[in-house]
């Protein structure tokens, strides 16, 4: 295809007529002159007739001339060649192509006849009308420039298509309609022609040509309008997402490229086992458990919901969400795991909203669905009590909360002087504390069988409850509780609150809490102090140890304080004093005085001996009494305390201890 015919032999041609009939191209596909890709890349055969005068020894020569070029001259494609065969036939003669095989184009082929001279061949004799020769190389949507290529648009399905493609879609649906959209590349080469198949594909991925992956047989393209198609849902056979392809082939055999894949979710598994939502706190009749309650308590506990393991579970596909009595279906989950829990804010919203503002115990159906795909699976029915209300007025907070429409009690100690509301001091130990409290005066007001129960910081229920069905709103209940209901929660702000109960509900209405500031009240024994070296039972000027050295001299009297195991290494133990005359009746005249000491491991096995202070206490006594308290803090809080009195006498007979003349001046 590279030679020119000679200026002579061109010459010549162009001085006469075809006189012979066209080739006939064998392995053309049509009219056209195409041939397939598969010819192209090896040869093709020509069919020439020899004429009626030929002789064997004549030469033959096959010409070729390119229609996409002007005013193209014609070239040599097969150089002369004897024909070696007898007038007045047709004889194939085979043109094979360069190593490459033949580029696309558009030809025209003729042969010519050139007489014998001496066994080269002479001038030309004849020569035949010409045929056509097309080769193409492009397929659809194949541009020139490969790298312009691009895939084709992907088929177009039903927007009812659902995802998955399940069993039951299989059965009622044996075929899916689409289309192939047209055509709509803009390069010529890879533009829609005549002959174009179309060959769908279904695989695990986007891009392969395996025939196993193919779909049915090739059928043809429309052209300007959509191709429409019949897709057999039998080709589904695997949980997977699968991809819908086609390939565009020309008629010539060039392949577009696998066109833009449709993917597709296809689940051909037995449905879910249809199971039951288990309710932990409320889990009747399971295990023989008649509990089929959810109250305020279960409300602070944390309701859970929970979906079980089922059979035939897809963690990939499966999706599960809550229908909560006539709520709508909800709070849509994975199922990746079991068991599928439903619990907190989300939850709870749905069992407040469906509640409502009811009162008692209220039947409530609860279930939920398995979203697969398009595919829904309800499960089997639970059926339960929820019971959120409360006797008195409504709680604006979530159940089980206290409710700040209840006043909170009231505390008052009974000693003297008084401490004041919510504080109890050591005045107050061991005496009936007085309790108030104020009726509610939102909402409804007590009824009939309405109790009052205060409730101490452990949960404990004081007994007995306070009736309250015959009181009206804005009433002051008034109780006593003894000392014993404070005393356990030590010498701390206890938070005490109360309850309200009543028929038709077994919630209670829970109060505020009440911080009750118990100090230093509640207590426990120490050993008495051990007062030393007492003289017929008193303190005496013979009781005191002299401080050498001191100018006016002083001296101070001892008190032992025994060790004890309940004392706490590190923290105080404290020795109160204070003297007073005279020994009976109204003081006259007092003195305090404080002194103490860290506990260490000695003084809580062995104890302690304190000083007490001749001038600065003792020598106030003249002839009065002399007190101390030992006291110290628990690990529990609870303050230990030890108290001890005696006489105690500060002069001899007109003279302190230290021999100092009684006056007005003096202590």
């Amino acid at each position: 295809m590279v030679d020119k015919i000679s200026a002579r032999d061109a010459a010549a041609i162009l001085a006469i007529m075809p006189t012979l009939p066209a080739p006939i191209l064998v392995e053309q596909l049509d009219a056209t002159g195409l041939v397939s890709s598969a010819t192209a890349d090896v040869g093709i055969t020509l069919r020439c007739y020899t004429g009626q005068f030929s002789a064997p020894e004549y030469w033959i020569e096959i010409q070729f001339r390119n229609l996409d070029l002007l005013n193209s001259d014609w070239g040599i494609l097969k150089s002369k060649a004897q024909l070696n065969v007898a007038e007045d036939i047709v004889t194939p003669i085979t043109v094979t192509a360069a190593r490459g095989g033949f580029l696309h184009s558009n030809l025209e082929l003729r042969y010519v006849i050139y007489e014998d001279l001496g066994g080269v061949a002479g001038d030309l004799s004849e020569y035949s009308d010409p045929a056509p020769f097309i080769v193409d190389r492009y397929g659809p949507y194949r541009a020139v420039n490969d790298q312009n290529s691009r895939p084709p648009l992907k088929v177009v399905l039903p927007a009812t298509l659902p995802s998955p493609i399940t069993l039951t879609y299989i059965a009622n649906n044996p075929t899916i309609p689409g289309n192939v959209l047209p055509n709509n590349f803009t390069e010529a080469v890879g533009q829609f022609a005549d002959g174009d198949m179309v060959q769908l594909f279904l695989g695990p991925d986007m891009f392969n040509k395996d025939d196993k992956y193919k779909v049915g047989a090739p059928f043809p393209m429309v052209g300007a309008a959509n191709t429409p198609f019949v897709f057999p849902t039998s080709a589904f056979t695997t949980d997977a997402i699968q991809y819908l392809y086609y390939i565009l082939t020309d008629k010539s055999g060039n392949d577009s490229l696998p066109s833009i894949a449709e993917p597709l979710r296809v689940s051909v598994l037995d449905p879910p086992g249809q199971g039951q939502i288990f309710i932990p706190l409320a889990p009747s009749p399971e295990l023989g458990s008649t509990d089929d309650l959810l109250d305020n308590d279960d409300f602070q506990k944390v309701i859970e919901a929970r979906v079980r393991a089922y059979t035939n579970p897809q963690p990939t596909l499966d999706q599960i969400e809550i229908k909560w009595g006539s709520q709508p279906y909800s709070l849509l989950t994975p199922a990746t795991a079991f068991d599928v829990v439903f619990r907190g804010a989300a939850l709870n919203a749905l069992i407040r909203a469906e509640y409502g503002v009811r009162f008692g115990p209220q039947l409530v159906t609860v279930l939920y669905r398995i979203l697969r795909g398009s595919e829904i699976f309800p499960s089997n029915e639970k059926v339960i009590n929820v019971d959120l209300s409360v006797p008195g007025p409504e709680n604006p907070g979530d159940p089980g909360t206290p409710n700040i429409n209840l006043p909170p009690a009231r505390f008052f100690g009974r000693g003297t002087p008084p401490s004041g509301q919510d504080i109890l001091r050591d005045v107050d130990a061991n005496l009936l504390v007085d309790v108030e409290i104020s009726i509610w005066t939102v909402g409804a007001p007590p009824q009939a069988g309405y109790n009052i129960n205060l409730v101490r910081p452990d949960g404990t229920i004081i007994q007995p409850p306070q009736p309250i069905g015959t009181l009206i709103q804005g009433d002051i209940l008034k109780f006593t509780i003894p000392w014993s209901d404070i005393e356990p929660g030590g010498n701390v702000t206890q938070l005490f609150h109360y309850i309200v109960t009543g028929p038709g509900t077994t919630n209670p209405n829970i109060s505020p809490s009440t911080p009750v500031q118990v100090i230093d009240a509640v207590t426990q024994a120490l050993p008495p102090p051990v007062f030393q070296r007492l003289t017929s039972g008193e303190v005496r000027c013979t009781s005191l140890v002299d401080i050498p050295g001191t100018t006016p001299p002083d001296h101070y009297a001892e008190v032992f304080v025994a060790g004890d195991t309940r004392m706490v290494v590190g923290r105080k133990l404290t020795l109160n004093a204070r003297v007073f005359r005279p020994r009976t009746g109204t003081p006259l005249v007092t003195q305090p005085f404080s002194t103490d000491v860290d506990i260490t491991d000695a003084i809580r096995l062995s104890g302690f001996t304190f000083r007490l202070p001749y001038r600065a206490l003792l020598i106030y006594l003249r002839i009065g009494t002399l007190e101390v308290t030992a006291t110290t803090t628990f690990s529990d809080g609870v303050v230990g305390r030890g108290f001890a009195s005696v006489g105690g006498r500060s002069v001899g007979v007109n003279a302190y201890c230290d021999k100092e003349l009684v006056t007005l001046t003096t202590p």
